[in-house]
């Protein structure tokens, strides 16, 4: 997983165009996913306001991180995550109480679909990830469904985590 340095976000912010689209590339056609962890520090640290056609699950390991989402904020402490739907303006700060550490999966909505000619796209990725209604999800380990997706994508950023990251996860 790459750690952003969010002290000196500056190839960041080059990577955010005027609409606010995050053109980072995140994985590819072979591995169509990445894994990062940001750090904060205070609540002048942040990462700018962005979207992006991934999926992004990111959950807070130590200290305390405010999520922007659309017209919403809300602080996320350890242990409790959040699910942003494609395509979904958001942003992320430290509250200034703590160092704060957040690991972050992106991934392409194809990595769970395979082709937007299957069954399984057409009846329930696309209406996902195109509704309006689901900007994002709250996730929190007191709702069993929740702390499952809480549990595998700390699984998943362990495995990223690893030397060979390629290997352990095809």
């Amino acid at each position: 997983m790459k750690d952003y340095n969010i002290y000196d976000n500056s190839e960041v912010k080059m990577s955010i165009t005027k609409d606010r689209q995050e053109t980072i590339q995140h994985g590819d056609i072979s591995f169509p996913c990445a894994g990062y962890v940001d750090f904060y520090r205070n609540e002048k640290e942040l990462y700018p306001w962005h979207w992006h056609e991934e999926l992004e699950i990111a959950y807070v390991t130590e200290g305390t991180v405010t999520v922007s989402v659309n017209e919403q904020k809300c602080t996320l402490k350890a242990g409790e995550g959040i699910f942003i739907n494609a395509g979904v303006l958001h942003a992320y700060s430290g509250d200034g109480s703590a160092e704060a550490a957040m690991p972050n999966i992106l991934f392409k909505p194809s990595l769970i679909y395979a082709t937007a000619e299957s069954v399984f796209y057409q009846k329930y990725i696309k209406p996902l990830i195109f509704s309006s209604a689901l900007s994002h999800i709250l996730l929190n380990r007191k709702n069993p469904w929740q702390a499952e997706i809480l549990m595998r994508a700390e699984k998943v950023s362990m495995l990223m985590d690893e030397k060979n990251t390629d290997m352990n996860l095809k």
